[in-house]
């Protein structure tokens, strides 16, 4: 690695929305901070569809956790891009929820 030079990383987001196997799906990000956007902004368009339309401003992170919880199927494999023999890692929705818990608060606090 080049001094100064930052390590690339990719994150690619395996879901299963419902129990049907044809909402598996998966999303490539160059960043945890994507990923984790990702996953609040499909909690947020469940919500608002669930809703009828309605607009809801308060998201509670404890929802967004639930929300987490209840999808049939998620993970991260991520990929640090170390050198030429980085393999990508899976991490578990328990990972995931602990590690973007710092995340979901920015987010939130933005809104």
């Amino acid at each position: 690695r080049v001094h100064g030079e930052s390590i690339r990383m990719k994150v690619l987001v395996l879901v299963q929305f419902t129990k049907d196997v044809k909402s598996r799906t998966y999303f490539l990000f160059e960043d945890l901070t994507k990923a984790y956007e990702f996953v609040v902004k499909s909690f947020v368009n469940k919500s608002w569809r669930e809703s009828a339309g309605e607009k809801t401003t308060w998201i509670m992170e404890r929802e967004i956790f639930e929300y987490v919880d209840n999808l049939e199927e998620l993970g991260f494999l991520i990929n640090e891009e170390k050198d030429a023999s980085s393999k990508f890692e899976f991490y578990d929705k328990e990972w995931i929820k602990k590690s973007m818990a710092f995340h979901v608060r920015q987010l939130l606090s933005k809104e």
